[in-house]
């Protein structure tokens, strides 16, 4: 058997073995410091080496995670880096599955979006920027899927706000994608903290006042938005 087999086997086996009738439970029993246990599954050199192991490997946790929902909750803190090292992969199927894993650590309530972007915000900083890029993604696909009244979108701005300098063009548009979208949720409470609150690259406030413009116009704010400026 070669060095990428067992990896792979471990993700097919836990598909497998999850789904045999009787098992119940049984499956679930993972003791917290079973190490050999996780690093079969998240072992980054294996990862970084194989994308097939990496896909397998994401799918196995997605699996667990779905089925232990709540249960999962104490092993966030050993899952949650070498996910965030998944979203810098250079192979976009891999990215897409780590973003996949994260959504659905918050669906099963596994972790609140405000606790998981408490995590996450070293992860706007990071070197790698395909990871700066990613959770600007994530960001935006939790405002969609649980609203911005699930975290405090606005500890996160200072954070969205530097990236429109960030020296890779896809994380510059990123970055203004997602002050797009969060403008949709907020309104126009952004608008001011983007004007007095927030050092914006000059050469991008004209375009992110304009871009809000046409949304309003076009309708497109959310009720959240409106809520919020009718406060």
């Amino acid at each position: 058997m070669s060095a990428v087999e067992p990896g792979i086997a471990t993700g097919y086996g836990l598909h497998g073995w999850g789904s045999i009738p009787g098992s119940g439970k049984r499956f679930f029993f993972i003791p917290q410091r079973s190490e050999r246990f996780w690093g079969a599954l998240l072992y980054r050199g294996h990862w970084g080496l194989f994308p097939k192991v990496s896909q397998n490997g994401i799918d196995a946790m997605t699996y667990l995670v779905d089925r232990m929902a709540v249960d999962f909750r104490p092993y966030i803190s050993t899952v949650l880096p070498p996910i965030i090292d998944r979203l810098g992969d250079s192979k976009e199927v891999v990215r897409e599955k780590a973003q996949l894993l994260i959504l659905k650590l918050m669906e099963r309530d596994v972790i609140t979006p405000q606790a998981l972007f408490e995590k996450l915000t070293p992860a706007f900083t990071h070197k790698n920027g395909k990871i700066r890029e990613e959770v600007m993604n994530c960001l935006q696909t939790t405002l969609t899927e649980h609203g911005a009244q699930s975290l405090s979108v606005s500890r996160l701005i200072p954070c969205v706000v530097k990236l429109l300098g960030d020296p890779m063009a896809t994380v510059r548009d990123t970055a203004f994608n997602t002050l797009v979208e969060v403008y949709r949720h907020v309104g126009d409470r952004l608008r001011i903290d983007l004007q007095k609150k927030h050092s914006v690259p000059a050469s991008k406030l004209p375009a992110l006042i304009a871009r809000f413009d046409e949304l309003r116009a076009a309708g497109d704010l959310l009720p959240s938005a409106l809520v919020v400026e009718s406060e």
